[in-house]
């Protein structure tokens, strides 16, 4: 009996790692925010902020929350005009809108409303959301049903090809109104089923989370869902529920006294919760994975301020927005699994199956410095470091050396060669001063991979000038970028002995070709122009 129960819990074992290791597609409007707060609700800055929601990739934003959740034209629910104003916004950034269905409309009501959004203003809204957090207001499972029974046709009676998402839990299960997802999703309540016209009534499984879940926690939460959602699709072979996360935060109040400092929404390790909750979604597969908020409370850093930038006149971005915006403007779309022997350096990957490479962040939220090798591989490494970071899905026997400060996150980009293309740090002082991330080129240090071939690996902040492709193929050209407006200059060449290999005038021409024929040998080379000078790798 023991060897049969040993051999069914290796078989459990085996097909989740397998699955692990499967290539989880990520959804392009993965990277998400929420719309809150607009100049027309407590003097918000929500307009004036979006722009730079596409610095930082965010390819979603949803229009709901308590306070959209109301009638539209009464009740402090939004006019028309404001959707107007929101739906606009929302475009600006280049990201598609959620826009919320209040569960207190009628089917009529909210018929008239779509009608509104898709028809007489032709905005194309494709996704759409109904109610906000029932389980938080003490509204049954049975109310949950009746309304999103009502209100899902409602919209696809306008737009029949429109993605619904609900209920807009509270909690994944376990909130102080009892598990509604369980009676939603196959239970006595049922919404997972068509209305008469055999539509489904839902798209998307939709839940928040708040209030200092460790990154376990929320797994475990998400594992739940997924067990849910599993259970419901053997039925809905056609059309899969799938899933999202459209509100989260790392508390709901900062002034509570039992918030420790690290999850204040203004911390550096915020920012790493942040990712670190977007790589889950990246993992199980999320529609959409949406933070609150842009910017509330005025930035104040005060009670339910919740958002990604501190207060005018900079709005300054908190390690929040610099988290997000590392892994949103460097996506690979697809989830890397990872393997690491310090759990101490949490991390989340991506990569690319065709030719865009790999993506690696690397955080650290203890006091230790840690020097740390990323194998873009599942095979042993060749070098000695505390850490050891393996790309499980990765097909390269190339490795990379560098270190993660405390308190401090690495972002490596590398392309589908291997080849460091980024190389950014980001550290508490830098969270605290309100300043981005700092980009660095590789120097210095060489590192022999398993190919035999020399690879760049030190860190050294980046210049004014800087040479492309680095590292440069032996014998090709390459080429400098420089500041051309101070007219022409001497650009020189030294080698790793200090010996002047290269010099010519550079015309006021930025970037700046050499071809290199064969002249530059496999090596460390410096490159100077006026006061400036970096460093490259000829390979």
């Amino acid at each position: 009996m023991k060897k049969i129960t040993f051999i069914i819990s290796f078989l459990v074992l085996f097909l989740m790692s397998a699955n692990d290791l499967k290539a989880q597609v990520i959804s392009s409007y993965f990277m998400g925010q929420n719309a809150w707060m607009p100049s027309f609700k407590y003097n918000g800055k929500f307009e004036v902020v979006a722009p730079k929601l596409t610095d930082a990739a965010i390819k979603m934003i949803r229009i709901g929350g308590t306070n959209y959740n109301k009638v539209p034209s009464g009740n402090d629910g939004l006019t028309y005009s404001q959707y107007d104003i929101l739906i606009n916004s929302v475009k600006s950034t280049g990201a598609e809108p959620i826009v919320q269905i209040s569960h207190f409309l009628t089917y009529q009501s909210a018929k008239n409303l779509v009608y509104y959004l898709n028809v007489t203003k032709n905005y194309n809204i494709k996704y759409f959301c109904i109610g906000n957090e029932p389980d938080l207001e003490g509204v049954s499972s049975a109310a949950v049903k009746t309304y999103i029974t009502t209100l899902a046709p409602a919209i696809r009676d306008i737009t029949a090809s429109a993605i619904i998402m609900g209920p807009e839990c509270a909690w994944m299960n376990g909130g102080i109104y009892g598990n509604m997802l369980n009676d939603l999703l196959g239970g006595s309540q049922n919404v997972a089923g068509k209305d008469s016209k055999g539509r489904y009534y839902l798209d998307i499984i939709t839940y928040h989370s708040y209030d200092r879940y460790s990154i376990t926690e929320m797994e475990d939460r998400i594992i739940a869902l997924k067990s849910l959602l599993t259970s419901i699709n053997t039925t809905r072979t056609d059309k899969p529920l799938g899933w999202a996360l459209t509100e989260f935060n790392t508390t709901s109040n900062n002034s509570q006294t039992a918030v420790p400092a690290d999850f204040k929404v203004w911390s550096m390790y915020a920012g790493q919760f942040f990712a670190q909750v977007y790589g889950l979604g990246m993992k199980y597969g999320a529609f959409t994975v949406d933070a609150w908020a842009t910017h509330e409370q005025s930035g104040a850093r005060t009670g339910t301020d919740l958002g990604l930038f501190d207060a005018e006149p900079n709005y300054a971005g908190r390690s929040n927005y610099y988290h997000t915006m590392m892994l949103g403007k460097f996506i690979k779309y697809n989830y890397m699994p990872t393997s690491t022997n310090n759990g101490n350096i949490k991390v989340v990957s991506t990569y690319s199956t065709t030719t865009f490479g790999y993506q690696v962040l690397l955080m650290n939220n203890t006091a230790t410095q840690y020097n740390t090798t990323v194998r873009l591989s599942n095979t042993a490494v060749t070098t000695n470091s505390t850490v050891v970071v393996k790309l499980l899905n990765g097909t390269l026997a190339k490795e990379f050396v560098t270190y993660v400060e405390p308190y401090g996150t690495r972002l490596l980009v590398f392309d589908q060669y291997g080849n460091l293309v980024e190389n950014w740090r980001y550290c508490k002082t830098q969270s605290d001063a309100n300043t981005g991330p700092v980009k660095v080129i590789t120097a210095n240090k060489l590192v022999l991979s398993s190919s035999g071939k020399s690879e760049v690996n030190n860190d050294m902040p980046d210049s004014k000038i800087g040479v492309y492709p680095n590292p440069v193929q032996f014998n090709s050209d390459f080429y400098i970028n420089y500041d051309s407006n101070r007219g022409t200059q001497e650009v020189m060449i030294f080698d790793a002995l200090g010996r002047k290999v290269y010099s010519k005038k550079a015309f006021s021409v930025s970037p700046f070709k050499i071809s290199s024929n064969g002249e530059f040998k496999p090596g460390i080379y410096f490159v100077k122009i006026g006061n400036q000078q970096t460093k490259f790798l000829i390979q």
